[in-house]
């Protein structure tokens, strides 16, 4: 399993601090972050000044001056932390590039001493053990979008001998793969290769490999449960 330390670059989808508008409660904030910390608000009323803050670290400083935090916040905001990456996520947009990071262990490495959310790096945090709760609420996101996404694939198998050209859907994206046979060839058990992919959407490399990824790991259980390989090329009796 390989890690995503740092919520930056390419993956800075990642980050609460990430630009992309969040509908939260009948609210538009103009990030996660935003969402977050109008949360610490008394009132509805209140939390509209955080729609008009564009800026996460300006949005961040606010949130912790405010006076009617409620007691039991650190309990809340979890709950609230996980609600909020929900709505995030649910853009179909947003939600192909979460996927997309496939198995990887998600951890917003950092050096401000956030081991709540992340984990520190610097030599103060280094033998202290992080929560990486941001992460963690992240990764259990991205599984039950997977599981979800794979609840509505649709296939259409092309069957050319040994290989199948399997054209997949969900109501996220598109694709194709070229995977063997299971039941032909010399396997002691059926297993599954993909030879080839072929995304619907603008993906990087990068990108379409930790699809395909996920979507492997994902296959065997949708194929018992629906069928969908029969051996229809039987080996010859010995």
């Amino acid at each position: 399993m390989q890690k995503i330390s740092s919520f930056r670059g390419c993956y800075h989808f990642l980050s609460n601090f990430y630009q992309h508008p969040v509908e939260y409660k009948g609210l538009t904030y103009p990030n996660a972050e935003a969402a977050f910390q109008a949360q610490k608000c008394e009132n509805e009323d209140e939390k509209v000044k955080y729609t008009l803050i564009k800026n996460p670290v300006a949005a961040k400083r606010m949130g912790k001056n405010e006076p009617n935090l409620p007691a039991d916040w650190d309990k809340l905001s979890i709950e609230i932390m996980k609600d909020i990456l929900k709505a995030k996520f649910s853009v179909p947009e947003l939600a192909e590039m979460l996927i997309a990071t496939g198995d990887d262990y998600l951890e917003e490495g950092n050096r401000w001493h956030d081991n709540k959310w992340g984990h520190c790096m610097c030599k103060k945090c280094q033998n202290l053990k992080a929560q990486n709760l941001l992460g963690n609420i992240l990764m259990d996101i991205r599984r039950e979008i997977s599981e979800g996404s794979m609840d509505n694939l649709k296939i259409d198998r092309l069957d050319t001998g040994s290989f199948f050209v399997i054209s997949w859907s969900t109501d996220k994206c598109h694709g194709e793969l070229l995977i063997n046979n299971p039941y032909d060839g010399p396997y002691e058990t059926p297993e599954i290769h993909i030879s080839c992919a072929n995304f619907l959407q603008n993906f990087t490399e990068e990108e379409s490999r930790r699809m395909t990824d996920s979507i492997l790991k994902l296959l065997p259980e949708y194929i018992a449960k629906n069928g969908l390989f029969e051996p229809m090329y039987g080996r010859d009796e010995e």
